[in-house]
């Protein structure tokens, strides 16, 4: 047998998943892991540079089979936050006096914040934003539930709406005006999308529900996304190589890990003590308007609140998340 059907699986489906504080390099290596493998190659240590005797052979053999041929093929990174924002359009798609209420709730530096002003704006042109995509309305229609999605025509209608350009497009719109008028903000509104979503189903979640069935509600709609992506895949004769930037919550792991043979976990940790460094330069390179220091330290402190959390003890599953 031909080492090649041995490794048939694996060559055309699988799927990473990256985890890690924020600033330990989750983004970057998804970067890495969708180029080509000049790239990649760049930024791996030479032989020279490990001293363990194990570690080298290991490094020769991966090195030697991904630099052969055609082993090496690129992956497609699945970003957590336009999963979110997927869903938040599906549910509440052009009731924009739940987005304002949304925005207002959650789009600000602390619970003190008197944030009417900025979230007036920012509520504003979100919603001009979207009133002008005619891709809205067919999100719309799956009105937060995703579960139904079975047959060939759905997973391409899914396919379609999501990876097209059009949802690209308003994805990147849409979070560089919550980023513009504030990047910390923008984080603090994704954490409790998530953790509501997975309390409630309901972004929004007035009622503060925790409702242990809409735990897996955003990984349920991630599973259509790759499944849909396969299948487009499929079609055209790709492979299917898909990283997840990324994932902290535990249960949502595991629902991957029992679903899929071909996913794989990587967890990232800073190991040069860089990551303010590498938070800074993020800042930089989005030409934000913002103390850096103020802006390093509270997503810091909201990253080591998620970390330091103990809500699972209590039966609240939803917290723990990673953007």
């Amino acid at each position: 047998m031909e080492l090649t059907e041995l490794y048939k699986l694996r060559r055309s489906f699988s799927i990473i998943g990256l985890t890690g504080r924020t600033g330990s390099g989750c983004s970057k290596i998804a970067e890495l892991l969708s180029g080509d493998f000049n790239k990649l190659s760049k930024d791996i240590r030479e032989l020279s540079e490990i001293n363990d005797e194990l570690a080298q052979k290991k490094h020769s053999i991966c090195l030697n089979y991904l630099s052969f041929e055609d082993n090496w093929y690129p992956y497609e990174i699945l970003k957590y936050k336009d999963i979110l924002l997927f869903y938040l359009i599906s549910y509440y798609s052009q009731d924009y006096k739940a987005l304002k209420n949304i925005i207002d709730t959650f789009y600000r530096e602390s619970k003190k914040e008197n944030n009417s002003k900025v979230a007036t704006e920012v509520s504003k042109e979100i919603t001009r934003t979207l009133s002008k995509s005619t891709l809205v309305s067919d999100i719309e229609d799956y009105k937060g539930d995703f579960s139904k999605i079975r047959t060939k025509s759905e997973l391409e209608k899914l396919h379609n709406e999501f990876f097209g350009d059009e949802f690209k497009n308003l994805s990147s719109t849409i979070f560089k005006i919550l980023e513009k008028n504030g990047y910390y903000r923008r984080t603090y509104l994704l954490h409790h999308l998530s953790c509501n979503i997975r309390k409630s189903g309901n972004p929004l979640n007035e009622n503060e529900a925790n409702d242990i069935n809409y735990i897996y509600t955003i990984a349920q709609l991630t599973n259509r996304l790759i499944k849909s992506r396969k299948h487009q895949n499929d079609i055209d004769g790709k492979p299917t190589k898909i990283v997840i930037d990324s994932l902290r919550n535990s249960l949502e792991i595991m629902f991957f890990k029992e679903r899929y043979s071909g996913f794989y976990m990587l967890a990232t940790k800073d190991g040069n003590n860089r990551i303010k460094e590498r938070i800074k330069e993020r800042i930089e390179k989005k030409s934000l308007k913002e103390d850096a220091s103020v802006l390093i330290k509270n997503v810091l402190d909201l990253d080591a609140t998620e970390y330091k959390t103990s809500d699972h003890s209590k039966g609240v599953f939803s917290s723990t998340i990673r953007y």
